[in-house]
């Protein structure tokens, strides 16, 4: 495949199991492979059943695959996870005057509904209190990015998942400072 190669290996089980194992010895494979090489790792858990399908896969995204080893050649990529220790609890009166019914017959749909405007304000609730921090944060690290991704409120607890992707040079002289 002109100048793509990929770096596979052989599967006995139909299933890849997720374990801290697994997951770290594609992290070293991926690693191992970056010292020499521009690497577009898959995501782990790829399966393509066969040396054809590979082959087949190169071909049929030569030029993607081409432009993202150019975008990312000469680059590092930096995450970064912000938590918090608890997510923020609704005040009482979030529920809209709509409080459940002194018998408990608030119907399911009723039930799920008032459930996911409590989700929703939660939500809400913590990127008001949060959202001008991290979109500080974000600002001061995309000054050195050439592509950024964020993702605010990921989970209950996660309020930010971002990626940055930073010149090599530049990481490795901020990190001899």
């Amino acid at each position: 495949m002109r100048e793509v190669s990929a770096v596979v290996s052989e599967m006995n089980a139909p299933n890849l199991e997720l374990t801290s194992e697994t997951v770290l010895c594609h992290e070293h494979v991926v690693e191992f492979v970056m010292k020499a090489h521009t690497v577009l790792p898959v995501r782990f858990g790829t399966v393509l059943g066969s040396v054809h399908n590979v082959k087949e896969f190169l071909m049929q995204f030569y030029d993607n695959i081409i432009n993202n080893i150019e975008k990312v050649q000469g680059k590092v990529e930096l995450g970064l996870k912000v938590m918090i220790k608890e997510p923020a609890e609704p005040s009482p009166d979030d529920a809209n005057g709509e409080e459940e019914k002194p018998d408990g017959s608030l119907t399911p749909a009723r039930e799920y509904l008032m459930a996911r405007i409590r989700e929703e304000k939660k939500q809400q609730k913590i990127l008001e209190e949060t959202g001008k921090s991290i979109d500080e944060i974000c600002h001061t690290l995309s000054v050195y990015s050439d592509e950024t991704c964020v993702r605010k409120l990921t989970t209950e607890i996660m309020i930010l998942n971002a990626s940055f992707l930073v010149d090599k040079i530049l990481e490795i002289q901020r990190l001899s400072e």
